[in-house]
């Protein structure tokens, strides 16, 4: 913009220098030349500063929304890691809850047995057997859950250190 005023300036002046000499030499020729070299400076000078003006607030409207983006990027990595610690306390908790559940299964299936085989020891012996079948069904179940729960505490570890990752690598 400042190279095309420059041109226009350029070319009034060529203008007004072709002129004939006698008018150039005259008083009227005098002021209009310094008219039109002052106007031509004030545009110049205005177009200049209107550039700058432009530029500062680009500047600082670019500032802003930098600003703007890694605060929304902050945030949604605090909540992301918020909601994992929160997974890995629930996992957590629901391993703890089943080893309880298991322990106490296990100590009423040895309560019921004790009490069955201190009352009739012998002529109940398939019972006895399918007692035992129970319970080791009942140990597979609660293992099998505990398992699950390890799996899943597991899964959540791993998709946290993944997204730790992912955030990181956004971060560079």
């Amino acid at each position: 913009m400042h190279t095309n005023l420059t041109e226009i300036m350029s070319t009034v002046y060529s203008r007004v220098s072709q002129l004939p000499v006698k008018m150039k030499e005259s008083k009227k020729m005098a002021k209009y030349q310094d008219k039109v070299s002052e106007a031509a400076s004030s545009l110049s000078k205005s177009v200049s500063e209107a550039s700058e003006a432009i530029a500062k607030n680009a500047v600082a409207a670019q500032e802003l929304n930098m600003k703007f983006a890694q605060g929304v990027f902050e945030n949604g990595v605090e909540l992301l890691k918020s909601h994992a610690e929160s997974t890995r306390t629930l996992m957590q908790a629901l391993t703890e809850q089943s080893q309880k559940r298991q322990e106490a299964f296990q100590a009423l299936v040895r309560e019921t047995w004790d009490t069955y085989m201190g009352v009739f020891p012998s002529p109940f012996r398939y019972y006895e057997q399918t007692l035992e079948t129970a319970e080791s069904i009942a140990r597979q179940g609660v293992e099998t859950a505990q398992k699950i729960a390890r799996q899943g505490v597991e899964a959540t570890q791993k998709a946290t250190h993944q997204e730790k990752q992912t955030v990181h690598s956004a971060t560079k």
